[in-house]
């Protein structure tokens, strides 16, 4: 939790540092431009960081280290090459798609992002793998270490007055190379440790293949927004969003720890076909998600104000409503719990792929109709909707299969 809280923090300092120091446009463009590094990164992985997780569950409870092991080498691996040639790919056509976006200083930062895009998916899958091994407070560190990490380098690029439009970029790409390297650290007594492949890469690709199309459903769900709002609008619309919408995020706080903390306790007790402690356990989690959130709520109505004017963007019209809008989507989420964690080790995939993606094709919808009139405060709405229809139906899907109530009851 507290890892989690210095995270947030940090990045809260990122976004004043680039919003005061670099304008409200470069956070639009450091917003955007990161998302797009989010997007390939994760593709990259093709659903492996999930099934890393859900497998190595299995592995832990037969007590096959050497398995184990061998899968967890494999799949980095794997996650790395395929990495390579997304950002190969990201590399030849970064020109065509700084044109597309009518932004020609984009060309040099999509660059830079293919040489860090290996980099950040072998931190990505080395981080999940301390998951995996119920280091949840490693990973919890390493998972929020990034926007520290980044503050770290913004400070001394101000600090040595190191100045150039894309220093938040190379920031971002710095933060990813040294961060896997300390993963890398973390983990190389178990990468050296006798091992078994007991899985071939072609296993690997079709068992993570239902987590890939979730992935993909969720990344469309969860950025479309940032990628909308760039090519309707200007950079100066997704920086007041990106500001709105890490504030919103802050309600999360409390979900967001239990996401960390639970796929491997759900899968545990589904193996073990411990029904009731597994009610027991999601009802728990309900009343803290639910009280967390609520508290948080209410304290960001109040300093709401006070936190545009230390970004010096109180100017800025309909700050306070989109936070309020979108802070509330995430309130009602906060009710329902860690649902989609729980459909992800509960072998419904499939179940949770259909919901997704039927939502990312609202939001997708949401923001076309509204964005054009209504700019960030529309994608905002839409943002919302999405969320609480995702929930609302993700919880009666559990109702009906698995016959477990995810509401406080």
């Amino acid at each position: 939790m507290l890892s989690k809280i210095i995270g947030m923090g940090a990045g809260y300092f990122n976004i004043w540092i680039i919003t005061k120091y670099y304008g409200l446009e470069a956070q639009g463009a450091f917003s955007f431009l990161t998302t797009v590094i989010n997007l390939t990164a994760l593709f990259s992985m093709t659903g492996m960081d999930t099934f890393l997780l859900k497998q190595a569950s299995i592995y832990h409870a037969g007590e096959k280290q050497k398995e184990y092991t061998g899968l967890l080498l494999r799949v980095v691996l794997m996650g790395v090459f395929q990495a390579a040639i997304a950002g190969g790919l990201f590399f030849l056509f970064s020109g065509q798609l700084a044109a597309f976006y009518e932004a020609p200083n984009y060309s040099i930062a999509f660059k830079i992002f293919a040489f860090g895009i290996p980099f950040y998916v072998a931190f990505y899958l080395l981080n999940e793998a301390q998951r995996t091994r119920n280091n949840n407070l490693l990973y919890s560190m390493g998972n929020h270490a990034y926007g520290v990490f980044v503050l770290l380098l913004l400070s001394a690029a101000l600090l040595f007055d190191i100045k150039g439009e894309l220093i938040p970029v190379w920031s971002y790409i710095a933060a990813a190379i040294l961060l896997f390297i300390v993963m890398l650290v973390t983990s190389f007594n178990v990468l050296v440790r006798p091992r078994v492949f007991s899985l071939s890469q072609r296993q690997i690709r079709k068992m993570a293949w239902p987590f890939f199309m979730i992935s993909s459903v969720s990344l469309l769900l969860n950025w479309t927004d940032v990628l909308m709002l760039r090519w309707l609008t200007n950079e100066a619309e997704l920086g007041a969003y990106h500001i709105i919408f890490r504030l919103g995020l802050l309600v999360t706080l409390p979900l967001t720890v239990l996401n960390t903390i639970l796929p491997a306790k759900f899968a545990g007790l589904r193996l073990k076909k411990e029904k009731k402690e597994l009610q027991q356990l999601i009802t728990t989690s309900l009343r803290f998600s639910t009280a967390g959130s609520l508290v948080i709520f209410g304290g960001l109505v109040l300093v709401m104000s006070l936190v545009f004017d230390l970004l010096e963007v109180n100017d800025y019209p309909h700050l306070w409503e989109g936070t309020f809008i979108l802070g509330l989507g995430h309130l009602i989420a906060a009710f329902f719990g860690p649902n989609g964690s729980f459909l992800l080790m509960a072998d419904s995939e499939k179940k949770y792929t259909v919901i997704l993606g039927i939502t990312a094709v609202l939001n997708i919808v949401l923001n076309f109709m509204l964005i054009p009139q209504y700019g960030f405060i529309g994608a905002t709405i839409a943002t919302a909707i999405s969320v609480v229809v995702r929930n609302l139906w993700a919880v009666a899907s559990i109702k009906k299969t698995h016959q477990l109530k995810f509401w406080i009851h």
